[in-house]
């Protein structure tokens, strides 16, 4: 039977975790395909996410009656901890992170052992660039030490270091590769004009460089370009997700966003719905960035319109938000028109139109399916409030304003 601190230890240390946005969660082992490994899908993009498996992580977590735990490091120079749970069926996963500044030279040696290609090594760099980054590696294994000896008992456990071997899975044989290398350095030029984008807030900026972007130019890496597309759009949400996090953004609202965006990157039916979804991704995290700027808003002000903002699509009342939020709703109403200038629901409508505005001018939505997007069910009320807002109708705002997406 567990006793308290075996009940509470470990959560303690997920916290901990995400004080320094480093990924903690519940696994079991062994891991069978590419996707089941929670490394935010880098080897589901490069391997496919059906590949199998094989002896990459450790098998062995008890010796001489003591609990075994794990600090590893892995083929692409992420590191890993791995704690296992008394009941000896599942285990605490800490990671990716990554130790100092990666050089060039380490990068050189993560393609060779890896056998990636020119493209597969720009989207590494990309990856390894918004992982969170740890400097004093020394306070963190004593930090882990301090967990596990709080858990296990001071002398019931060792921590050892492992040193996971590439996986290089058969893949299809590449065609000739051609100099493909300003097509490579625009994608990632792109990618870090939008993670300063979404980090400031600023969807126009993002907006800029969203076609250089685009989930149909992916190489194949699987026999299924879709498999392909989705793949690289789970890699996308996490930059989105980590870009949002360094403009302010707190890591609970983002958590749930981005198991949301995952949830519909998985059920995506089409190329069509992957590119929906990632335009729909840019601009939630740009608002949600957006609505955390003004310094002089109190904390609940601040999680209320990061709420409103993730939520604007959804029947979004004073009473939900404030119940969301662990405070009474004539609170909530009071300090937030103190703060915004507005009442709750004017800020709400506010928020909604200001969606509706980019829909129009950068999709090929209806007016009325912009309407029902942005959770105004009646679209004639819609059309009214816009007029209101900006002063034309949303049709002669989209002719004036309207821009390639």
């Amino acid at each position: 039977m567990e006793s308290m601190e075996q009940k509470y230890v470990p959560d303690m240390l997920i916290r901990l975790m995400g004080e320094k946005h480093i990924s903690a969660q519940h696994i079991t082992l062994p891991f069978q395909h590419m996707s089941d490994i929670p490394d935010h899908g880098l080897r589901a993009l490069l391997y496919g996410g059906d590949t199998a498996v094989k002896g990459s992580f450790p098998d062995q977590f008890s010796s001489d009656g003591r609990w075994v735990c794990y600090a590893l490091t892995d083929s692409f120079q992420c590191h890993y901890f791995i704690l296992p749970f008394v009941n000896g069926k599942t285990f605490l996963l800490i990671g990716p992170y990554i130790s100092g500044i990666l050089s060039d030279a380490a990068v050189r040696n993560v393609r060779r052992t890896n056998q990636l290609s020119p493209q597969e090594t720009a989207v590494y760099r990309q990856y390894m660039a918004v992982l969170p980054r740890i400097y004093d590696t020394a306070l963190l294994d004593a930090v882990y030490r301090s967990f596990c000896s709080l858990y296990f008992g001071e002398n019931g456990f060792e921590i050892r270091s492992w040193e996971a071997k590439p996986v290089l899975p058969e893949r299809r044989p590449r065609t000739a590769e051609k100099p493909a290398f300003r097509e490579v350095e625009t994608r990632y030029a792109a990618e870090t004009v939008m993670m300063n984008g979404i980090a400031e807030g600023d969807y126009e900026k993002v907006l800029a460089v969203l076609d250089d972007l685009s989930v149909y130019g992916i190489e194949s890496r699987t026999p299924n370009l879709f498999r392909d597309a989705a793949n690289y759009m789970i890699i996308f949400n996490t930059i989105c997700r980590i870009s949002a996090y360094r403009g302010g953004v707190h890591p609970q609202e983002l958590d749930r966003l981005s198991r949301e965006y995952s949830f519909r990157i998985e059920n995506a039916s089409g190329f069509d719905e992957l590119v929906n979804i990632r335009n729909d991704m840019v601009r939630t995290y740009c608002r949600l960035v957006s609505s955390e700027r003004p310094v002089s808003r109190s904390l609940q002000v601040s999680r209320a319109a990061a709420y409103i903002a993730a939520h604007f699509h959804e029947p979004v009342t004073l009473a939900k938000t404030a119940d969301e939020l662990g405070i009474t709703k004539t609170y909530l109403s009071a300090v937030f028109r103190r703060e915004t200038g507005l009442t709750f629901s004017g800020y709400v409508r506010r928020q909604r139109l200001s969606v509706a505005a980019d829909l129009l001018k950068t999709t090929d939505m209806t007016v009325d399916e912009i309407s029902a997007y942005c959770g105004i069910a009646d679209p004639n009320y819609f059309s009214r409030m816009f007029r209101k807002e900006y002063g034309i109708s949303a049709t002669d705002y989209r002719s004036r304003k309207r821009r390639k997406p």
